[in-house]
């Protein structure tokens, strides 16, 4: 499996060694002895070290994991097994954390024959900016792969994800009294101030609706006014939302 950066994702496997990974070797070597009348070749017995077989390291590892197998029995009938024969063993949390890390250690030498599985999550940020003029919207944020995960939008190696945005609040008998884009503004005409529209939001791949639901976007609304004979009261606040523009409260001092 690769990650976003293409390099290959390796699981972790903990260090289980409990013997050496070498093995003596008997090796026999002949050494020559001058005598007084010959030379005699002798064999010589000698030993040497050596790294073992992978079949052999597999072999070890199997007795470890019979072994384990053996004690979880063995502690399941309350009783274990030493050279003297049965003994008690304690109860309670002592025996089940035996028990517990005794399972997680085969489980340990059972990966090293059939693999194992890591999982990670990873949090990705997306910004858009919707358009002002309050229709659906649908863009790609990213493409998705099963093997290499999340990709930019338009890569061709994965499915396309879309963000699709339809309006659900109705301002088509409340448009705005002024163009803020334009700059068309008269001082009559007050503080301008934003009333968000609701908007239903949803991610989409390949028809599958992964996620949705409901957002006031500021885009999707209309812009009013408060009006300047408010404003020009000495003992009046006035709260807008710093993200959407919306009018929060008018409060008095």
């Amino acid at each position: 499996r690769l990650n976003t950066s293409g390099d290959m994702i390796i699981p972790g496997y903990p260090d289980l060694t409990i013997r050496k990974h070498t093995e003596p070797m008997p090796d026999t070597v002949y050494q020559t002895f001058r005598t007084d009348t010959s030379f005699i070749r002798l064999p010589i017995l000698k030993e040497q070290i050596s790294t073992k077989t992978l079949m052999n390291q597999a072999e070890e590892a199997a007795n470890v994991i019979m072994e384990l197998r053996e004690r979880k029995y063995w502690l399941m009938n309350g009783e274990f097994v030493i050279e003297e024969g049965l003994i008690p063993l304690p109860d309670g949390p002592a025996l089940e954390l035996m028990f517990k890390e005794m399972t997680k250690l085969e489980y340990d030498y059972v990966s090293l024959f059939v693999g194992r599985t890591i999982s990670e999550t990873q949090v990705f940020e997306f910004s858009y900016i919707p358009g002002n003029d309050g229709r659906r919207e649908s863009t790609d944020l990213f493409t998705f792969s099963n093997f290499s995960g999340v990709l930019p939008a338009g890569n061709s190696n994965g499915d396309p994800v879309k963000l699709v945005i339809s309006p659900v609040s109705d301002f088509s008998g409340q448009p705005d009294n002024v163009s803020i884009e334009t700059g068309e503004m008269d001082s009559k005409h007050g503080l301008a101030y934003r009333v968000p529209g609701m908007a239903s939001i949803a991610v989409i791949r390949v028809g599958e609706e992964l996620v949705s639901e409901s957002f006031l976007i500021a885009q999707y609304g209309v812009i009013q006014f408060l009006p300047k004979e408010l404003l020009s009261q000495p003992d009046m606040m006035i709260r807008l939302h710093p993200d959407l523009g919306n009018l929060e409260g008018i409060y008095e001092k």
